[in-house]
Formats: structure tokens, C-alpha cells, sequence
């Protein structure tokens, strides 16, 4: 029997990238899963991030994360690439990845704040500062819940072996039968049906 996906998984998440040949995601010409450099490329996830958010409510799921706290009920599924084994290639999670990326960076400016407020330049209520501290625990937390992050990684050794079993995957992923990357990305099948 062959086996498509392998055990779940503890991976850092500065080690998780964002799929550049995700229809939903790609650019123009998308990297391919051969060629780590152009896969990895810093340039192309700044690009795939904006994509996400335009495309995506990524606030409200942000806003989602930040009342519920991080709920492991859908599983990221990863793709260790051969030639670059501490990277783990997004699959399916895009949004969600893009949006701890967003809690990362939101941390850091609402942390800048709450040490802003506390320094006494300016009196801020009681309950301001309580509050901006609720956020910044809850941000905390939400990093604490994902970092490492728990995936289930495809077994594929190979590029190759990923563009076969990445269809039968995604198709019990989504519950619609298989449809290959190439396709959606050239606009024949719409994303919402996959």
C-alpha cells in the first residue's frame, strides 16, 4: 500500500515557507519544487505574503487566533525539501502560516507599545494599559501555541514524487477528486472547487 502522508510532527516555524506553486498564491511563473534557491527565495515570500493578504481575510483570522487561542483541529501539511532538509514547504496552510507570521510581527509593534505606555511620557488609563497587556499575553501565547508548530509531512523524497502523490492528497484534503496544481494555476478549474 503506498503511503502519502508520513507521522505528525514538531517543526519550528521559522522553518516553514510558503508555497510558490499554490494556485491560489503563485505568481506568473511559479518556482517549481526542484530548485530550493528559487523556491526559498526571501523576495518570492514577501510576494506570496502580499498575495495572501489581498487575496485573504487574514485579519480576521488573526482575530480568530487571538480570541480562541491556536485550535491544532487542521493539520499543515509540509513538504520537507531533499536538498534544504531544515525547510519545510507549506502545502496546505498557507493562510494559516500567513497569519502567525502577521501575530510575529504584530507582537513586536504591540510589545513596542505597552513599553511606550508604561514609560510615563503620557498618562494612559488603567484600563488602556491592562488591556494592551491582555494583548501582548495573548500574543505571547498564540507564538508560545505555534512555535514549534505541529505538521503532517507528504512522503515524498523527491520533486517528483511530490507532484504525484500532492494531487491524491489534496484531494482528500478537499473532498472534491483531484486536480492538478498546473491546471488551477492556469485559471481551468476554479481555486474554490479544490
Amino acid at each position: 500500500m503506498e503511503k502519502y502522508v508520513r507521522e505528525a510532527r514538531p517543526v519550528p516555524f521559522e522553518q516553514l515557507f510558503l508555497d510558490g506553486n499554490n494556485p491560489r498564491l503563485a505568481p506568473e511563473h511559479p518556482p517549481g519544487y526542484a530548485d530550493p534557491i528559487a523556491l526559498f527565495n526571501p523576495k518570492l515570500q514577501e510576494e506570496l505574503e502580499a498575495r495572501a493578504e489581498d487575496e485573504f481575510d487574514l485579519g480576521g483570522l488573526e482575530l480568530a487566533f487571538l480570541a480562541q487561542g491556536w485550535l491544532a483541529i487542521d493539520n499543515i501539511v509540509v513538504w520537507q525539501h531533499p536538498a534544504a532538509p531544515d525547510k519545510w514547504v507549506v502545502l496546505e496552510g498557507n493562510r494559516r502560516t500567513c497569519t502567525l507570521r502577521r501575530v510575529r510581527r504584530r507582537r513586536v509593534r504591540e510589545q513596542a507599545k505597552l513599553e511606550r505606555m508604561k514609560s510615563g511620557g503620557r498618562k494612559y488609563a488603567d484600563r488602556d494599559l491592562r488591556e494592551q497587556e491582555e494583548l501582548v499575553r495573548a500574543l505571547d501565547q498564540l507564538i508560545a501555541d505555534t512555535g514549534p508548530l505541529m505538521v503532517v509531512p507528504i512522503d515524498a523524497d523527491t520533486p517528483e514524487e511530490l507532484r504525484e502523490k500532492l494531487p491524491r492528497v489534496l484531494a482528500v484534503r478537499h473532498i472534491t477528486g483531484a486536480r492538478q496544481w498546473d491546471e488551477l494555476r492556469r485559471g481551468r478549474v476554479a481555486p474554490h472547487a479544490v
